[in-house]
């Protein structure tokens, strides 16, 4: 998102108008946009990443799997090290407070090939 805009929910949104804002609606929260420079809107960050988007969902990355690229990072270092693979999972699963279940099937779809 650009550092220019601002999301608030319409409850929130001033009754005056305010002159320094564009206003943008979309469902129940309201976009604000200081009027010198716009930035993106969602239509436009969607439409240039719709074939990485494509891709992904073909292979079934969600866009939420980036939250577990850390704790791929270290299970790679951890196996390096020598260390067993029923300890790393161990003690990942302490360390970033999910599941071991959860870890094996992610760094299952990590290891996986993608196809193009």
């Amino acid at each position: 998102m650009c550092s220019h805009a601002l999301i608030i929910r319409c409850s929130l949104l001033p009754k005056s108008g305010n002159k320094l804002y564009q206003y943008h609606k979309r469902g129940k929260i309201i976009c604000l946009y200081k009027n010198d420079n716009p930035g993106m809107i969602v239509y436009e960050i969607l439409q240039v990443y719709k074939p990485l988007f494509v891709l992904m969902a073909r292979n079934g990355i969600s866009c939420n799997d980036f939250v577990y690229l850390d704790m791929y990072f270290e299970y790679t270092r951890l196996k390096q090290s020598g260390m067993q693979e029923k300890e790393t999972y161990k003690l990942l699963s302490k360390l970033h407070k999910i599941s071991a279940s959860t870890i094996r099937k992610k760094i299952a779809l990590f290891n996986s090939n993608v196809v193009l």
